[in-house]
């Protein structure tokens, strides 16, 4: 494993689990772990399983983000996806940290929909590097079984995924609690779903007599 890619997986977590060293003694013995789509608390976990967990579920997800999308693909697409995963996990255990600290435990819905947006559009810029594979990307029947279908989908998805990050990131900073969650959720699933219609299309498309294949 390379340096670049150990850092892209462990960095984030490392810095992580030095916040939830910073602020251990400030927070309460039990803190919130889910909240509603207006960001009200409506779950909560011991500080310490919250404070630790999070920063090394980021490095599990950021290494077996590198794992699968690193087989066979260009490795600055793997280690971009694990090192954006990380710091989207880097930003939610920071959001937990403060609503921990806010009086009534409320999540901030605008800043945690502007890094999904941000996520998802770092997702649609590497759409177009994957190889055909069977751990990462728009796996379809049809995408797996022509490499056509998935090249022509994953360069579909690269647009859809990152229109639909953006506009969910300006969803979070234009509107707040339940419509900047829902809007920018919708955002980001209908980019998400689009890659996947198409690629029956396109197969649909290559099936037909005299279409070259």
């Amino acid at each position: 494993m390379t340096l670049r890619r150990t850092l892209a997986i462990v960095g984030p977590g490392v810095t992580g689990l030095g916040l939830s060293v910073a602020f251990w003694s400030r927070v309460p013995d039990r803190i919130p772990i889910h909240w509603d789509d207006n960001g009200d608390p409506d779950g909560y976990a011991p500080k310490a399983v919250v404070l630790l967990a999070v920063p090394v579920v980021g490095v599990l997800i950021g290494w077996l983000t590198s794992w699968a999308v690193g087989k066979g693909n260009a490795p600055r697409a793997a280690d971009g996806l694990a090192f954006a995963f990380g710091l989207f996990d880097l930003g939610l255990h920071g959001m937990i940290i403060a609503a921990a600290l806010h009086p009534e435990n409320k999540l901030a819905i605008g800043p945690l929909i502007v890094m999904l947006g941000a996520l998802f559009t770092a997702l649609g810029a590497a759409m177009p590097h994957l190889d055909q594979n069977k751990w990462a990307g728009v796996r379809t029947p049809w995408t797996l079984a022509d490499e056509v279908n998935w090249k022509l989908t994953h360069r579909f998805a690269g647009w859809t995924m990152g229109i639909g990050g953006a506009l969910a990131a300006i969803a979070g900073v234009a509107l707040e609690g339940r419509l900047a969650f829902w809007a920018g959720f919708t955002s980001v699933m209908i980019g998400s779903l689009l890659p996947v219609g198409y690629s029956y299309v396109i197969h649909r498309m290559r099936r037909r007599p005299g279409t070259a294949r």
